[in-house]
């Protein structure tokens, strides 16, 4: 119980404290200052084509899905396989 006035305490003396004067302004001036995001991708020079950056990782995010997927069904064919030639040998 003690460390919960505590913790109001220290809550109660933080929300009292005021930002330094010119704060929002500094906070503006840098976020004016970063350059804008391209809102329009630019077409490949030699295909003409726009061209996604995340294409090849895509590609193999899918691929090493697929074989984790593959690996599974394996593991659980085998296990399948122990339970039924252990029902014959008996």
């Amino acid at each position: 119980m003690h460390d919960e006035t505590t913790y109001e305490k220290w809550r109660q003396a933080r929300s009292r404290i005021e930002p330094q004067s010119g704060f929002a302004d500094r906070v503006m001036q840098r976020v004016r200052a970063e350059p804008a995001p391209e809102d329009h991708p630019v077409p490949s020079a030699s295909t003409g084509r726009v061209e996604d950056p995340n294409r090849s990782s895509r590609w193999m995010r899918l691929s090493l899905c697929a074989a984790a997927t593959l690996v599974a069904l394996f593991r659980i064919a085998e296990l399948l396989s122990v339970f039924s030639t252990a029902g014959i040998a008996d």
